[in-house]
Parts: C-alpha cells; sequence; structure tokens
C-alpha cells in the first residue's frame, strides 16, 4: 500500500512543498524588493535654499556718510505689488558727501552649484519732484569675498540698470533682473543690498527713493 501511494501521488509531504516552507521563502523575498524602492531616495538632489524673511535682514544705517536728520527718511520693510520689499527714503545730509545703508543675511551654498537671484524694484523721485532731488542706486553684492551681481540707478547712469520710476510712493511700475552666482566651495555666503544716497545740496536737498524685493532663489 505505501508503494501504491507513492505511484498514486497521495503523499502530499514528497511532492507538494509544506505552506511553512513558502511562507519562509516569502519573508526573505520582502527586504529586496524593499532595498529597490528605497534606492532612488539616497541619490535625490539636495533642495535649493532659500534666505531668511526679509524681516530678519540686519540694517546698517548707515553704513558711511551723514543721514539728513531734519527729515522722515525710513531704512526698513514694507509690503509692495510683489509682497515684502526693502524701503529706503533716506539721503545724505546737505554738503556731507553720498551716504550708504546696507541690508544683509547669509545662505548656504554648494560647490559648483549656480543660482539665480530673481529680483523686482521701483523708484520714485525725492518729494516726487526730479529738479529738486539726487540720484539714488543700490547693488546686489554676493559672497565670502562680495561679487557685485547687480547694479541698478534711480536715473540713467553708466554701468547700471535704470529703476523704472513713479508719480507716487506705490512702485507699480518696476523691473526685473535674475543675475547668477556659481558657488567656488559649500558653505556660508553673504548676501546683501547696498544703498547710495548721493550728496544733496542747498536747491536738491532730497534724494530718490527706492525699493527692490529680497532675491528669489532659483537653482540652475
Amino acid at each position: 500500500m505505501a508503494n501504491a501511494q507513492l505511484l498514486n501521488g497521495n503523499d502530499q509531504s514528497v511532492h507538494s512543498p509544506a505552506r511553512r516552507d513558502i511562507l519562509a521563502g516569502a519573508v526573505w523575498a520582502v527586504p529586496v524588493l524593499g532595498a529597490a524602492i528605497a534606492a532612488p531616495a539616497s541619490v535625490a538632489s539636495p533642495l535649493c535654499p532659500t534666505l531668511a524673511p526679509a524681516s530678519a535682514w540686519v540694517w546698517r544705517t548707515p553704513a558711511s556718510g551723514t543721514l539728513r536728520t531734519n527729515n522722515n527718511g525710513t531704512a526698513t520693510v514694507r509690503t509692495g505689488p510683489n509682497g515684502a520689499e526693502f524701503w529706503v527714503t533716506h539721503e545724505a545730509a546737505a554738503a556731507t558727501g553720498d551716504v550708504t545703508i546696507r541690508v544683509s543675511t547669509t545662505l548656504n551654498v554648494r560647490a559648483g552649484q549656480t543660482y539665480r537671484f530673481q529680483i523686482s524694484f521701483g523708484s520714485n523721485y525725492g518729494n516726487l519732484t526730479q529738479a529738486t532731488s539726487t540720484r539714488s542706486t543700490v547693488r546686489l553684492d554676493v559672497g565670502p569675498t562680495p561679487s557685485t551681481l547687480f547694479r541698478g540707478s534711480t536715473r540713467p547712469f553708466t554701468g547700471f540698470t535704470t529703476i523704472p520710476n513713479n508719480p507716487g510712493y506705490t512702485h507699480t511700475n518696476r523691473g526685473t533682473a535674475g543675475p547668477t552666482y556659481t558657488a567656488t566651495a559649500t558653505g556660508t555666503i553673504t548676501v546683501a543690498y547696498v544703498f547710495t544716497m548721493t550728496a544733496t545740496t542747498a536747491t536738491a536737498p532730497a534724494g530718490d527713493d527706492i525699493s527692490i524685493t529680497p532675491p528669489q532663489i532659483i537653482c540652475l
């Protein structure tokens, strides 16, 4: 009878794998599948860094020169047509030369990565009158040893982008720029705007006003 059962295939322990053997094989297969799914995460690109919000940047008012004190000039953050922007309406004291104001923050970068600094800007004449006001400029400095990526002027000036003028203090007429910077080393760099208000005179006692947004960082 034993031989007959073997020939007829009735002895399931000989011809079919046990259920526990199947389950054991399945358990060993799961980690292999999991490793295959997880692999792409290990080669994902780092996220593009972002700058601190405008309210957290550090001001030096002034960074050099002498401010006119008998007016209500400002160097602050306001909400403009494109969100937060730096708003500078100060001017140089009469007969003292130029005055500068600096606002800065830091950015973490990776060696070899190229970053675009997308910005928006506008201006108006001091006291909204061209004849009795003087030119103002702004530049964007980036890097451990600062490199100037952008120069803007409220009036046409060689080597500078002309910042669009507005008939009022709300700068809806705006310009844009997107200069780039390629990091030479991994680490922390400085990002700064430097505003320069040119010397005023007795007949032109006011300086032009400038608004400019914090850069939006785009990784290329």
